[in-house]
């Protein structure tokens, strides 16, 4: 901002995807937590990023292609992140087994309490033995197994592009039903940031396009292979090959990529990407500033 104040908008701009990069190298090795802050992160450093790239000259615009570029090649894939922390959670409940007093009712009890999160007032009486019951009769092995084959399932699932909600069923025991939910939900933020980055790219290859031919593309085609090496696709475009979308309109053009609904909304507006009220993630109009601190506070 203070770049911003002082009229020099490349400094803005390096500093803004200075944090971004901040944010990508602090997720990567981690699990969904590191990831989840990371994100944040970049969510800070971006949300005023594209009010400076008219500002810049051309050969601004391409060092800022050329970063933006990298830190998308050093961005862990979420298909990663879902890997290292199926491995966490994997040794976690092996940590739990290999407790001295495990296979006791008292080791028992403290390893539901540990997975629950709760203390004896916290919940009725039945709740707890009936908790407890469950966790003291399933079979501890058999369970990490299913776990372990879940989270490969969800890995495998991430590779692919994304087409909504996951359909692999949770394993049927304590500590999936309690940890493993959260990890499809997961999946629609890292998606998200991935669509911003996709428009990013190809936003500023569209400035770079008018400053050098005074005019902007009539499709996004024509940036290839001079300004992007190829159009990037659409994260929630629901399959590999579906392009981003756009239109020139007068002397502007509308730029945008489908929400998490998969439905082309016309260009209308989410508040932020990977909005939950719907929307198409439009750029330009990515990260209204009125709900950065909603961004950050979910």
């Amino acid at each position: 901002m203070y770049f911003e104040l002082t009229n020099r908008p490349n400094l803005a701009a390096e500093a803004d995807l200075d944090g971004a990069q901040m944010g990508v190298m602090s997720a990567r090795g981690g699990g969904i937590l590191p990831m989840l802050v990371g994100m944040a992160c970049e969510a800070i450093s971006l949300h005023r990023f594209e009010d400076l790239l008219p500002r810049l000259s051309e050969s601004e615009l391409t060092t800022v292609s050329k970063w933006l570029d990298h830190i998308i090649a050093i961005r862990q894939p979420l298909a990663d992140t879902m890997a290292e922390e199926g491995r966490a959670s994997t040794a976690i409940q092996l940590e739990i087994l290999r407790s001295p007093n495990a296979d006791t009712l008292k080791g028992q009890w403290e390893a539901v309490k540990s997975l629950e999160g709760f203390t004896l007032e916290d919940i009725p009486l039945r709740r707890r033995v009936t908790v407890f019951a469950r966790y003291a009769l399933t079979n501890k092995e058999a369970a990490i197994r299913a776990n372990m084959a879940y989270c490969d399932a969800l890995v495998a699932e991430f590779r692919r592009p994304y087409r909504g909600p996951s359909r692999i069923p949770v394993p049927d025991n304590l500590y999936a039903e309690l940890v493993f939910p959260i990890w499809d939900n997961a999946r629609i933020k890292p998606t998200a940031m991935d669509s911003a980055y996709a428009l990013l790219r190809t936003e500023v290859a569209i400035y770079r396009c008018r400053k050098e031919r005074g005019r902007y593309p009539s499709h996004l085609s024509e940036l290839v292979p001079r300004y992007l090496a190829i159009v990037p696709d659409d994260p929630f475009g629901g399959a590999a090959g579906v392009p981003l979308l756009y239109r020139t309109t007068g002397k502007g053009f509308q730029l945008y990529g489908r929400g998490i609904d998969m439905k082309d909304h016309g260009g209308q507006t989410s508040r932020f990407p990977g909005d939950p009220q719907g929307g198409d993630i439009v750029a330009r109009r990515m990260w209204q500033h009125k709900a950065l601190d909603e961004v950050l506070a979910r």
